[in-house]
């Protein structure tokens, strides 16, 4: 639509300059703003397909159909007023955990090793006519050498790494409770300015341009006016876009970061 305003607005100004009413530099400061309008057009076209490329890596030739309606993105399945829970249940917070848990069991191998094993074994032989039978009692008491430095070396080694583990972990789950505070900051911020176009800027940008093409046609502005409240408008527009791209990436990054198997999820504004 902007397009073709814009080379109804070339026919104005030619117009306009065979009748002497109008500048030649009108004629192609319009030629000009169709020429943008149309780059910006291509531009856009070539966004696309990277995007439908980048999606074929991972859903193959089902990246070229038709696109399913998009998702609520003023909503979470998550509950982030539960941040701490969620955390907890990140993947690598997960796989952290398991390991802390399999460094804990060796430590506690390494604890049952500085025990003695003491054992005692009761036999009874019931031998020929020529020899009585024989009971016997046999002791086994482990004769551990160098204990202390070698047993309670190994168990300190193991003990720091839990702890080393435990700090990482830490050290991992504020780091990722840092970042989704963040996003949520970012995300709401970017609601705020949406309404902000919707309900303010873009009426008035549009306002603006109605009102320099209603003076141009009534002889009291210049084409070049007019091109500019145009130029500003249709800006003012794709910054409205890009930001709305930009606050789904943030809503997908939260979404989709705690797996959809985790008793945590529920809904959130």
């Amino acid at each position: 639509a902007q397009r073709d305003e814009a080379r109804l607005q070339i026919d104005a100004a030619n117009a306009a300059y065979r009748g002497g009413r109008g500048a030649q530099s009108d004629v192609f400061s319009a030629r000009t703003a169709v020429a943008q309008i149309e780059d910006r057009i291509a531009q856009a076209d070539r966004q696309i397909a990277t995007a439908k490329t980048r999606l074929g890596r991972w859903v193959g030739d089902k990246a070229n159909e038709a696109l399913a309606a998009a998702p609520n993105t003023e909503a979470f399945s998550v509950d982030w007023t539960r941040l701490e829970d969620h955390i907890s249940h990140h993947p690598q917070i997960e796989l952290m955990v398991r390991q802390e848990q399999v460094a804990r069991a060796e430590a506690e191998i390494a604890q049952a090793n500085k025990r003695s094993d003491w054992s005692a074994e009761l036999m009874y032989s019931q031998r020929g006519p020529a020899y009585s039978n024989m009971i016997s009692v046999n002791f086994s008491i482990p004769w551990q050498l160098d204990r202390k430095n070698r047993q309670d070396r190994e168990l300190s080694a193991k003990l720091a790494v839990i702890d080393q583990m435990q700090a990482q972990r830490e050290e991992a789950t504020r780091e990722h409770a840092a970042d989704v505070r963040t996003w949520l900051q970012q995300w709401q911020s970017n609601r705020d300015r949406l309404a902000r176009y919707d309900n303010s800027l873009l009426p008035l940008s549009a306002e603006r341009t109605r009102a320099a093409l209603a003076g141009y046609r009534g002889g009291g502005a210049s084409l070049s006016s007019v091109l500019e409240a145009r130029r500003m408008e249709i800006d003012m527009r794709l910054e409205r876009v890009r930001l709305e791209m930009e606050n789904a990436g943030l809503w997908a990054q939260l979404e989709y970061l705690i797996p959809a198997g985790s008793v945590y999820r529920g809904e959130s504004k």
